[in-house]
């Protein structure tokens, strides 16, 4: 299966979700989350700081579709949003695995799937995904720099940390529940070099700092409009960057050398071989999960708010939900979902759903 994740500013919400409907798909999962981009300044203040941050509200929608179908469901999504275009938002699609407690249906109708939009929209390939969990407060500072690396735009979501206080069975530790989650994409041949960086500027191989993981997307097509300000040419770079990106049809053409000064590159300890267990529970349900998770071998989770959308002809139904990333070798996997299985994931009402897809390496304080 494919799972697809569009991240639009809000004003573009409902563009998509007409989209969607045309589509024919009938579950869709929206989070809210926050991009930063760099905004050139002007008058006197431009002399001290010629460069200030925006944070724009965005609305992240995640849905699942057959592997075979991605990228036609995920151009014609584009294509309706003008995803092309920089500035208008980011698509990822990542090949997962998906847990259900019964064969899983097809979600979307294939006679509802336009299919001259398949080959109109080149989404690019050698791309991944670095994902930064830092205390909350951290993930503007985290933005900063990786625009400063000509990525991409980063989105930011907030969540909570479980594990180590429950472990422990504390009420009081020094290490903060509130996280943000920090999501940038990048060139997947300068994907190290970004991931080192990340690590040495948030210092997330320190204890209590965070965890850094770096995972491949399947294609994407990331929003490179890192800076506004006064355009002086008949085409903005990112527009340029953009129109080659579509003729090369990958971002690897525009690899650079990017300068890296590590504090502790060559002597840091990296996981390896890791899995993203992505659980989906009813709120109030997530930390019966966590709790089973962990004697199974997961070391905690961070859990994020969001809203289940089912579709039924012209009406929408909508539930809270709790999304619940665990980060796990992957030689545990299986001994994980089963004890979220006997922990109840299944269970009527709860709207549970689970993803698996692979984790390249990952970072963190290892004593």
């Amino acid at each position: 299966m494919a799972q697809i994740v569009v991240e639009v500013g809000k004003d573009s919400a409902a563009v998509l979700d007409r989209s969607l409907a045309e589509l024919g798909i009938g579950e869709y999962v929206s989070q809210v989350a926050r991009s930063v981009v760099g905004h050139e300044t002007s008058g006197l203040v431009s002399i001290l700081k010629p460069v200030a941050l925006e944070q724009d509200p965005l609305a992240v929608i995640t849905c699942v579709v057959p592997i075979d179908r991605a990228q036609t469901v995920a151009a014609h999504i584009a294509k309706s949003l003008d995803l092309a275009t920089p500035g208008q938002g980011t698509m990822k699609v990542y090949s997962v695995s998906v847990g259900t407690p019964s064969e899983p249906e097809d979600p979307i109708d294939a006679e509802t799937v336009p299919s001259s939009t398949a080959s109109s929209v080149l989404l690019l390939d050698n791309v991944a995904e670095i994902v930064s969990i830092v205390q909350r407060g951290e993930g503007t500072s985290m933005s900063s720099f990786a625009l400063n690396l000509g990525q991409s735009v980063p989105s930011v979501t907030f969540g909570i940390g479980m594990g180590l206080r429950e472990k422990l069975n504390l009420i009081r530790i020094t290490f903060p529940r509130d996280k943000e989650i920090v999501r940038i994409t990048v060139n997947a041949d300068e994907a190290q070099d970004v991931f080192d960086q990340l690590v040495d500027v948030g210092r997330l191989d320190e204890p209590g700092k965070g965890f850094i993981y770096l995972s491949p997307i399947k294609r994407a097509l990331p929003n490179t409009l890192l800076f506004r300000g006064s355009q002086r040419h008949a085409a903005t770079m990112e527009q340029v960057i953009q129109a080659i990106d579509s003729m090369q049809g990958t971002a690897s053409w525009r690899q650079k050398r990017i300068a890296t000064v590590l504090s502790g590159g060559s002597r840091r300890k990296y996981l390896q071989d890791m899995d993203e267990i992505e659980v989906r529970i009813a709120d109030g349900h997530s930390q019966q999960l966590v709790l089973a998770a962990m004697p199974a071998g997961a070391a905690g989770a961070t859990i994020s708010r969001a809203r289940l959308v089912r579709v039924h002809g012209s009406e929408r139904t909508g539930a809270g939900v709790e999304i619940l990333y665990i980060i796990v070798p992957a030689s545990v996997t299986h001994r994980i979902l089963t004890a979220l299985e006997d922990a109840g994931l299944w269970a009527d009402k709860l709207n549970g759903g689970v993803t698996v897809r692979p984790v390249q390496k990952a970072c963190t304080y290892l004593s």
